[in-house]
């Protein structure tokens, strides 16, 4: 039964997710922008979204733009010969037309060709996508992290998670997750308790599997482009589903 019930609330969420869509699919936006270093436009620059064909590269005038765009969050990445690489989050509103203002960093010798690893890549992306319209979590980007002003990442989980304190999410998890079945299903975090009483989530890095060690203490606001929070019974099953103290996937710049 308990597993039946998971596939029915899995279902009930696909189903709410594209009903949303049908109705946010008129409602489409643009984001646009420059790319400039610190004394000038940049011409050559690629603009990529995660999780999409979509790529723009930069005329003269250092101006791209993104139309038709469906609302939600986005994950960018800019390169150009000769400047350090950059991804960064932005939501985008229904109707909205969002400006970017993106700088550069010069580097003093040309890098090779640079592989995005262990952060996100376009097949994670398309989760982060989905899980951001399905509603059974909270998702916050950069965007809302500068709306929200937040005192620390503990702050900002906290918002997602009502009724827990402080030392319950600053604690750090040493248990491992036992297995419980076959196959990735049979990976789950049963309990996240320590020996102390407290009840830290389990927290992901960059989307992977969620692993004992960790503390949201770990970390620093500046160091975060994206997080999702998840209750106990919201934990989506691809990170081994249901635990008694939450989930926190941080994604690192």
């Amino acid at each position: 039964m308990i597993h039946r019930s998971r596939w029915l609330g899995a279902a009930a969420a696909l189903l709410a997710v594209l009903a949303s869509e049908a109705r946010s699919q008129t409602r489409t936006g643009v984001i646009s922008g420059v790319v400039a270093d610190s004394l000038r436009r940049l011409d050559l620059a690629t603009i990529e979204i995660f999780g999409t064909k979509l790529q723009r590269l930069t005329g003269a005038d250092g101006a791209f733009r993104f139309d038709s765009l469906k609302p939600g969050p986005y994950w960018f990445r800019v390169r150009r010969i000769g400047y350090a690489p950059i991804t960064f989050t932005a939501t985008l509103l229904p109707d909205q037309v969002r400006e970017l203002d993106i700088r550069l960093e010069a580097t003093p010798y040309e890098l090779p060709e640079i592989e995005v690893q262990g952060g996100m890549t376009a097949w994670r992306y398309h989760d982060f996508r989905w899980r951001s319209r399905s509603a059974v979590g909270r998702f916050y980007t950069r965007d809302d992290i500068a709306r929200l002003r937040p005192f620390d990442v503990v702050d900002l989980a906290i918002r997602g998670l009502p009724g827990r304190t402080r030392w319950d999410l600053e604690a750090t998890n040493w248990d491992p997750p036992p297995l419980r079945g076959i196959g990735f299903l049979g990976s789950t975090w049963t309990s996240s308790r320590t020996t102390s009483g407290a009840c830290p989530p389990g927290i992901s890095v960059n989307g992977a599997q969620p692993w004992p060690g960790y503390s949201l203490r770990d970390y620093q606001l500046d160091d975060i482009e994206a997080m999702e929070v998840y209750r106990p019974r919201n934990i989506p099953i691809s990170f081994g589903g249901e635990t008694s103290c939450g989930l926190v996937v941080v994604w690192l710049k």
